[in-house]
């Protein structure tokens, strides 16, 4: 990753070892896991090889959802004080808790207009601080179910499409395709506006990547994890 260059490649691995996926800045990744995955080892392998590179990382905790990735963190052994370091910054979202460096709070307004005005405030006031960002989105999918007006989540999904493109930062929105899975045309619309859909399985005592879509056609494809060569990748034996 190229930390505050525009135009460069980014590069953020998707527990792959023969090679890593290229996301470039401005781009939206979408990644969809299954209830059975541990999508918190997902995101703490993405989390720290952003980190190493030394990129600051920006947080959407929506509705307290970063506490439960840190919680089931912690309960595999993994340490979280990552998530109160100087480069990493947290918007909160709604919910009471306080995890990481909580730079931003907002709340979760009925009122869409009144909620994206306020978001983009804090978020302009973050990226201003540093050149480039990688910014994770959790509890993309705590806000849909918490939106039962079909017309207010349209309104939800369309003001995301403001952020794509920006080429300060590349964000990864983190789902559960289980949760969602009722949500049928919310789902292919928010898979339509992304530039990069990740899919995360599991499949016996496997786990199953599935890079769908990419602007890098030669990352389509698909790979099998056995469950000791993600525990390896985690610890960065890999």
């Amino acid at each position: 990753m190229n930390n505050g260059v525009r135009g460069k490649c980014t590069h953020a691995g998707v527990f792959c070892r023969e090679r890593h996926y290229k996301f470039r800045p401005g781009e939206t990744v979408l990644i969809e896991y299954s209830s059975d995955f541990p999508y918190y080892l997902a995101f703490y392998y993405l989390i720290r090889a952003v980190r190493r590179e030394g990129i600051p990382v920006l947080i959407d905790d929506i509705g307290d959802t970063l506490s439960r990735y840190a919680f089931a963190l912690e309960t595999s052994g993994i340490e979280t004080s990552f998530l109160n370091d100087e480069g990493v910054y947290v918007i909160k979202i709604g919910g009471k808790r306080n995890i990481g460096n909580v730079s931003g709070r907002i709340g979760i307004e009925s009122d869409f207009y009144v909620h994206n005005l306020e978001y983009s405030r804090v978020f302009e006031n973050i990226l201003c601080q540093k050149d480039f960002f990688v910014n994770f989105v959790l509890g993309f999918d705590t806000r849909l179910l918490m939106t039962p007006n079909p017309r207010d989540r349209f309104s939800f999904l369309v003001s995301k499409l403001h952020y794509l493109g920006n080429e300060r930062r590349v964000a990864f929105y983190f789902v559960n395709s289980d949760v969602i899975s009722g949500y049928t045309w919310e789902r292919e619309y928010l898979r339509e506006m992304v530039t990069s859909l990740v899919q995360l399985e599991r499949d016996g005592e496997q786990y199953v990547v599935r890079v769908v879509k990419s602007p890098d056609y030669d990352a389509i494809g698909s790979f099998n994890l056995p469950k000791e060569t993600l525990i390896r990748l985690i610890r960065g034996e890999g």
